[in-house]
């Protein structure tokens, strides 16, 4: 039965070789622009790979179909262009009018766009069509998901309900699809955060930009416009797709014995790791994670019929480049491995890995808020300009980091005067949230017994998971994260209060190994903390109810008087 849904546009599949006759892409991005999010300066890096991988698979298989929630000719009216890539380096433009004026190739091909709170149920429908007709016919799936993870469920924010309400797509949907279906091949492609945890927990193929207990990350905002482009991740699984002409994606293992010629996944996944730690100097922070479906490494990565052996440069290639600024601007800004920036620049002098390859060093003008006095619009700017600056000094982890983007972008622009008051309204109650979790951090700490080892304001998570001298325990970290993320010890983001943010999550960690707690011991002290912290939930939720139930019992006796009056 047919899901009904027909795919704008049809790919003319003679003028390309197939990756595999057999295999269906199904490509859904969870961005929506309630309150802008769809901009490249916020959530619009998921475009930037949304429309990469489309580009770059465009008529590639038997079936394709993109699904979204934003129509791209009003993203280019309102929003101009999104862009891939390094912002120290040429980046690519992978959505922008002159793309969706082309006919080979259009953003629009294959493209399925429907309102942002129905986004997720049509795509379900159509993906279980095409699991019911693959299953029978012993066709292979590939999916590429794009949006925001969920630390504790793993599932991934798509389109929107109603404000700040995001619908989840769950493990439990693939999970139904491989139980209905035995032996249907699924590979997926995943650059949300947490995403890790899908390869632990599912039999299929998987590439995820980050382990289960950690944010995917972006490439930097640029420094000129402040847009980010692409996550980092996608340039390296794109890097290593432009190199070998036997490689493409997963979704079409074979199961016949690799030739001569073949690359095993295994050795994909190994290339995709290098292209990494090549192009980000962080690239062991991402904890990337691969699986491969029945635990076969060793099967052939990607079958082929005759595709020419500069098809992906050529596709990469034929994006327009727009030539970097930040580059000569704020050189040591390039978070590019050593070797690379020594390969591409080697003149330039490297800078040490700190602030400055963060990029969290820059110096933010003042003068935009000289003369400024008086009234309440300025008043905030005023505040809101001291608690940025304070909040962006405070070491609040890198830039790129996915939870970090809005309000780092907005922090910005808080300090350079160009935020509008619901923004300001946005960042206060982000960074109100981010100072009460810290202060709950803080308090842990008597609770699990260790000492404040540094103030929580000058401790600095990037500079810890790179000094030396605490990389001997730094193996038993994502399981100590892990076990404070389940313990729920620091209070979760209301609505209007951003992502979860992991910097008091990981000063807890960071506590624990500075005063040598013993490893088989930290899970009962995090039980212990976890014991406390639902005693102060229940004595809080009881003072609540007793001033909700005064408050009735004096509205009621105002009633009375009211009444008798």
């Amino acid at each position: 039965m047919s899901t009904g849904i027909q795919p704008q546009g049809v790919f003319d599949s003679t003028s390309v070789p197939n990756i595999d006759p057999r295999s269906h892409i199904l490509g859904l991005v969870g961005t929506h622009d309630y309150e802008n999010r769809a901009s490249p300066t916020k959530d619009g890096w998921f475009l930037s790979d949304f429309y990469l991988f489309h580009h770059l698979l465009a008529g590639l298989c038997q079936s394709q179909a993109w699904f979204t929630c934003l129509d791209p000719g009003d993203l280019v009216q309102k929003y101009g262009e999104y862009a891939h890539g390094n912002p120290w380096q040429d980046r690519r433009i992978v959505l922008d009018a002159d793309l969706l004026q082309q006919e080979d190739r259009s953003p629009r091909d294959a493209l399925v766009i429907t309102e942002a709170h129905e986004l997720l149920e049509k795509f379900l429908t159509h993906f279980r069509d095409v699991c019911r007709r693959a299953h029978a016919a012993g066709d292979p799936i590939l999916l590429l998901i794009f949006g925001h993870g969920d630390g504790d469920t793993y599932g991934i924010d798509i389109g929107l309900t109603a404000p700040k309400k995001y619908p989840q797509l769950s493990m439990d949907t693939v999970q139904e699809a491989l139980q209905r279906h035995p032996g249907l091949a699924i590979s997926m492609l995943l650059t949300s955060c947490y995403s890790g945890g899908w390869t632990t927990h599912l039999n299929m193929t998987a590439m995820t930009a980050a382990g289960e207990d950690e944010p995917s990350e972006s490439w930097p905002e640029s420094y000129s416009l402040g847009r980010a482009s692409g996550s980092i991740y996608a340039t390296a699984v794109v890097e290593r797709l432009k190199e070998d002409s036997r490689i493409l994606l997963p979704a079409s293992l074979s199961s016949d014995q690799p030739t001569d010629a073949s690359v095993a996944y295994r050795d994909f996944t190994e290339g995709v790791k290098a292209k990494l730690l090549l192009l980000d100097r962080f690239g062991d922070d991402h904890n990337i994670q691969f699986t491969a479906q029945d635990d076969d490494w060793m099967m052939e990565y990607h079958q082929r019929t005759g595709i020419p052996n500069a098809i992906f440069h050529e596709r990469w290639s034929s994006l327009r480049a727009i030539p970097s600024t930040d580059r000569t601007l704020h050189p040591h800004g390039d978070r590019s491995s050593d070797e690379f920036l020594r390969q591409q620049h080697p003149d330039i002098e490297l800078a040490t890995v700190g602030a400055a390859a963060t990029g969290l060093s820059a110096s933010y003008p003042r003068a935009s808020f000289r003369g400024r006095h008086g009234g309440s619009a300025e008043s905030i700017e005023a505040i809101m300009f001291n608690r940025a600056q304070r909040y962006l000094n405070s070491f609040p982890g890198r830039n790129s980091l996915a939870p970090n983007i809005i309000p780092h972008g907005l922090a910005r622009q808080a300090i350079e005067g160009r935020c509008n008051l619901q923004e300001l309204v946005e960042l206060s109650a982000i960074l109100a949230y981010r100072d009460r979790a810290m202060n709950v951090a803080r308090t842990l700490l008597a609770v699990l017994g260790v000492k404040e080892f540094q103030s929580h304001w000058t401790w600095d998570p990037d500079s810890w998971m790179h000094d030396p001298s605490t990389r001997q325990r730094l193996d038993r970290r994502p399981t100590v994260v892990r076990q404070l993320l389940d313990a729920k010890l620091i209070p979760q983001p209301g609505l209007d209060e951003g992502r979860l943010w992991l910097k008091p999550i990981h000063y807890l960690a960071a506590a624990l190994f500075a005063s040598d707690v013993p490893d088989h011991d930290i899970p009962r002290r995090i039980e212990r903390a976890k014991q406390w912290r639902d005693e102060q939930v229940k004595l809080s939720t009881k003072r609540y109810l007793g001033s909700v139930k005064l408050e009735k019992t004096n509205s009621s006796q105002r009633t009375i008087e009211l009444k008798l009056s």
